[in-house]
């Protein structure tokens, strides 16, 4: 997600988002569906994220350089609103 996308939309668009998410039947979290709405000049942006491999054990050495990036701040904005 872009950061300036995200830094577009108000305090109550950004609590109003809705979102769906669907477990399986470990109540394991597979995937999240949310829509960001118009802002910005920008349309709707749907977006969907699975998840895979529960009890999978990676790799957890240091990643290669540039690899990882932090989320932007107001991701965590959205996620916690």
């Amino acid at each position: 997600m872009d950061e300036k996308r995200l830094a577009a939309l108000t305090a109550q668009q950004r609590a109003a988002v809705a979102f769906e998410a669907s477990v399986d039947d470990k109540q394991r979290l597979l995937g999240i569906r949310f829509t960001l709405p118009a802002a910005g000049g920008e349309p709707e942006q749907p977006s969907e994220i699975s998840y895979s491999q529960h009890g999978f054990t990676p790799d957890l050495g240091a990643p290669f350089e540039g690899r990882i990036d932090p989320a932007p701040a107001a991701v965590y904005e959205v996620l916690n609103s």
